[in-house]
């Protein structure tokens, strides 16, 4: 997915999955061997239920989303979440947290503690923020991501500036306020948490430069350092709504063009990675990373693996229910 990040200089980078080059490990799966990056990652979908109703959504288009069935059932659905942990454990892949809304399962605070328990690294964690401030057994959802070692990369998804605007795009109910925004970002700030806002790039709403600025410098005011904004995902264009979804596209590849034309922005450097171009320019106190896919890694080996609601472990191609590697 092509993005362009805004971080303050000097922040120690983070990321793991897009950046450098990395060997690849071997390991058989339910009798078939695989070659998998090293810096393989494992998406766990903690629910299927979502308080959003985005129309940029995944997984209104993503068949292996659109054919699970959730285990409703905690107790059923953490012994599947251990064994799978226990199972990957030789790969070690970093641990991406998703949904629907993760911060309201009541199932999330005992995950945390079983990633904890196994000593995964954490990568990012994906939410509406709804539920960060939620109290579960004592504390709240922040608190128990503390104690877990959920520490980076915490994106809290917003597209728009104005709380009216970000209402039409998302239709969330019990949405944040701007107030809880500033409790979510003082939380983190005093806790070496790394809070960062994640927009969706739309014609209607943020599609421009001056836009996504304006965007960074709101959310700083609130008290978030650290913006990522998303180019909408590709989807089959046999997918029903597939026309106005295409509406709504940004090519973020022109907004890149136009931070490269730009003279406010200072070019530093290039990253050549496995899965990106990573071009780096300074802007202000920012440091802002353009990353643009590259198509040269080989699909034959696994960069990510998904633990879907259901209990299946999937491979890469997010679109091929053929892929699914344990169930």
């Amino acid at each position: 997915m092509n993005t362009i990040k805004f971080e303050p200089v000097g922040r120690p980078k983070t990321e793991t999955h897009d950046v450098g080059k990395y060997t690849i490990k071997k390991m058989e799966i339910a009798g078939q061997m695989y070659d998998i990056y090293s810096n393989v990652g494992l998406t766990i979908y903690v629910t299927n239920a979502c308080n959003s109703d985005c129309s940029f959504c995944m997984n209104k288009y993503e068949n292996n989303f659109l054919c699970s069935e959730e285990i409703m059932d905690d107790e059923k659905y953490l012994k599947r979440l251990d064994y799978i942990l226990q199972y990957l454990k030789p790969l070690n892949p970093s641990i991406m947290i998703t949904g629907g809304e993760p911060t309201k399962s009541k199932r999330l605070p005992e995950i945390m503690k079983l990633i904890h328990k196994y000593g995964y690294k954490i990568r990012s964690f994906s939410t509406n923020g709804t539920g960060l401030l939620d109290i579960v057994d004592g504390k709240s959802i922040l608190e128990h991501m503390h104690e877990n070692g959920f520490l980076n990369n915490i994106n809290i998804s917003r597209h728009a500036i104005s709380p009216e605007d970000n209402y039409r795009i998302m239709k969330t109910k019990g949405d944040l306020t701007e107030k809880q925004i500033s409790e979510i970002a003082e939380f983190c700030n005093a806790h070496n948490m790394r809070a960062r806002m994640g927009c969706t790039l739309q014609k209607s709403f943020m599609s421009n430069l001056d836009q996504m600025l304006q965007y960074c410098q709101h959310y700083e005011q609130l008290g978030i350092d650290t913006v990522i904004f998303r180019e909408p995902v590709p989807i089959d264009p046999e997918k029903d709504g597939y026309w106005n979804y295409q509406e709504q596209f940004v090519d973020i590849s022109k907004i890149c063009h136009a931070i490269e034309h730009r003279s406010a922005f200072l070019y530093a450097y290039t990253i050549n990675g496995l899965y990106y171009n990573v071009k780096h320019f300074y802007y202000r106190d920012k440091l802002v990373k353009c990353y643009l896919e590259k198509n040269t890694a080989n699909p034959e080996i696994i960069r990510d693996l998904i633990f879907y609601a259901d209990g299946r472990l999937v491979n890469t191609n997010w679109n091929d229910v053929s892929k699914t590697l344990l169930f």
